[in-house]
């Protein structure tokens, strides 16, 4: 089973998980689950996600101008805690949300996990993650979220094989 939402903001991750873990306790679901555009998704959500196997979803539309000025400069500087995600081995995808912000281009996503810019190259977000992290976020951990294994990059041999 698949369970994939669509939850933003702090307030309402800190809700969604409240939510899940007393369906969890009460069934012990083994639904591959996940959190996408988690854009306030703070360390200790992450720690919830990965206690009850839930993967994040992160997006590059923080990258957009208009939505770290919206959110204020607090939020613009450290949007997403993607190192953190990174260092406590947590499953991370990423992705753009396109086509409604951001391009889907995915070296654009790629480049903003990467260096935490937005476009214009003003620096947003100071946990940054390696090119090698963000390619298999991008890539590998999304196709085990959607159980598509057999596209991922590697190993040699599957359909996206470079």
């Amino acid at each position: 089973m698949f369970l994939n939402a669509h939850v933003e903001m702090e307030s309402a991750i800190d809700a969604y998980l409240d939510v899940y873990e007393a369906i969890h306790r009460s069934s012990r679901s083994r639904a591959c689950t996940g959190i996408l555009a988690p854009d306030q998704v703070t360390e200790t959500q992450l720690a919830r996600m990965k206690r009850l196997g839930m993967y994040a979803g992160l997006h590059s539309r923080p990258a957009h101008p208009g939505r770290a000025h919206a959110q204020g400069a607090r939020r613009a500087r450290v949007d997403m805690p993607l190192s953190g995600a990174c260092r406590t081995r947590h499953r991370l995808g990423l992705g753009s949300d396109a086509t409604a912000v951001t391009t889907s281009n995915p070296f654009y996503t790629l480049w903003f996990a990467v260096t935490g810019r937005m476009v214009g190259g003003r620096k947003v977000n100071r946990q940054t993650i390696t090119r090698e992290e963000a390619l298999i976020a991008h890539t590998r951990s999304n196709a085990r979220f959607i159980f598509q294994e057999a596209i991922s990059f590697d190993p040699a041999g599957k359909y996206a094989d470079l």
